[in-house]
């Protein structure tokens, strides 16, 4: 009886075993193995700013073992995989930035890993991220589109800028600032232009700073160039007046206005009358590349003028572009001659701005010039009162303590758009030659004209930079 019931349950076992039998036919070992690693993997949220209306869900999806790969995962709505982006080896803790560093662009992704010099760039373009990543510098410092990267010991201090070339999809170096506290020396170069905006021994405050940091960092950061892509152009783009009262765009000043292209800037030049005389006045930039050219008839008051907008294309290339300008009528404006170091409020043409409930702060240098001003009032945001910054305005220094640059800003809500910040540039005389200014329709641009060692500008031009034209203006100051 035995060995009839041992009969019965050998096929009995083989008929419930037969399931799991034909349940593992077919699978391959990498199956198995796919199946080991994601019950280890895990997904990590990544809070990304979608809009509201972008029903989105992105998350970094974890290896299953140390050498495996990361792979960032967009989903859609429904729980859909819209991407899978490999992201190769991280190390965690990870960090998520979203600093917008696509210049036009404010959402992109950043992802670092922990104690790593680099990270990865994602860039957020038409629901989609860009599936090749770029390597990008661990960044301490955000301005705008550009990148600071800063490590320094006892001895030294090196820091980088770094701006994102997204035609070239790599990182570029903008400038560098190198510093040995054992001797002072200091140096700051521009990369794109090759070019050392200073170089020599500083003094250094305690912490081992330049005790000038303000004038320096201002060199370190002024004129950053956008690497985009541009196209050479030659064409000058110019805007005319012209002794006429007729057509539609006459003045009551008796002059009319046309624009007009040029092939190029002879072509421009030899229609204003040029005979190859040199200019009357000359402005260059901090790179000591043309950026204006200015041509008077002092007898017949007229002149004519190129402006240099000096841009730098994605292949490091400088590609200006030329705006074409003539003037007929010059008028004729009091100097004032204490504006350099006026705080009074550029909006109301530098008129009191005092009033009930306003205070003001006013910093010297230790050798009794302005250092800072900030004009402060009651301002009201939604129906709520509060003390906010009416007028502040920040004065640099030289090395030798000359005035360098006075940058000036206004509360645009409280007064007006129009030149709400202003930057004004001085010579080492002291003498205001160049200011910058905000426009609600774009920017402007202010040169005044010295005659020899005189203290007062012989002119003063005005460019205002509109619709794709520089529209002008002159004075003879008295």
């Amino acid at each position: 009886m035995k060995k009839s019931r041992h009969r019965f349950l050998f096929p009995l076992f083989l008929f419930l075993a037969l399931p799991l039998y034909l349940s593992g036919c077919g699978r391959t070992e990498e199956d198995i193995a796919a199946e080991e690693v994601s019950s280890l993997q895990q997904e990590i949220p990544v809070d990304f700013p979608f809009y509201e209306s972008e029903n989105f869900t992105l998350t970094l999806v974890s290896p299953g073992d140390a050498a495996g790969e990361y792979m960032l995962m967009l989903c859609g709505e429904d729980g859909q995989i819209l991407q899978r982006i490999p992201c190769g080896t991280l190390t965690e803790p990870l960090t998520f930035s979203y600093d917008g560093l696509v210049y036009g662009s404010w959402r992109d992704l950043e992802i670092f890993s922990a104690d790593s010099d680099t990270g990865l760039f994602f860039r957020w373009k038409e629901e989609r991220f860009s599936e090749e990543p770029i390597r990008i510098p661990r960044y301490a410092e955000v301005r705008g589109c550009d990148m600071l990267t800063v490590s320094e010991d006892e001895k030294n201090q090196e820091k980088h800028i770094y701006q994102l070339n997204e035609f070239r999809g790599q990182v570029e170096e903008l400038r560098s600032w190198s510093l040995n506290r054992d001797s002072g020396m200091l140096k700051i170069e521009d990369s794109v232009k090759q070019q050392i905006l200073f170089e020599g021994s500083v003094a250094l405050d305690i912490a081992g700073e330049p005790l000038n940091q303000e004038y320096f960092e201002c060199l370190f950061w002024n004129k950053l160039y956008l690497l985009w892509d541009y196209s050479a152009d030659p064409t000058v783009y110019a805007w005319l007046y012209e002794k006429s009262a007729e057509g539609d765009n006459a003045r009551e000043d008796g002059s009319s206005w046309h624009t007009a292209e040029y092939e190029n800037r002879q072509a421009f030049l030899e229609s204003c009358g040029y005979t190859g005389e040199e200019p009357t006045y000359q402005y260059y930039d901090m790179f000591r590349e043309l950026q204006l050219e200015l041509y008077l008839d002092e007898e017949t008051q007229q002149c004519y003028g190129i402006a240099y907008w000096n841009r730098v294309n994605c292949d490091r290339e400088n590609v200006p572009k030329l705006f074409g300008f003539t003037i007929c009528d010059i008028g004729e404006r009091q100097w004032e001659e204490d504006f350099a170091f006026s705080w009074l409020c550029v909006e109301t043409a530098r008129g009191n701005a005092e009033g009930e409930d306003q205070d003001s702060i006013i910093e010297y240098t230790k050798n009794g010039k302005p250092d800072y001003y900030l004009h402060q009032g009651l301002m009201e945001d939604c129906g709520v009162e509060y003390m906010g910054n009416l007028v502040e305005i920040d004065f640099i220094y030289r090395e030798d303590d000359t005035l360098f640059v006075r940058n000036y800003h206004h509360d645009a809500r409280t007064y007006t758009s129009t030149l709400c910040s202003l930057n004004s540039y001085f010579d080492t005389k002291e003498r205001l030659v160049y200011e910058t200014g905000y426009l609600t329709h774009g920017s402007c641009e202010f040169y005044y004209f010295y005659e020899g060692d005189g203290e007062m500008p012989a002119y003063g031009l005005f460019l205002d930079y509109n619709g794709g034209y520089v529209i002008p203006e002159m004075v003879r100051f008295w």
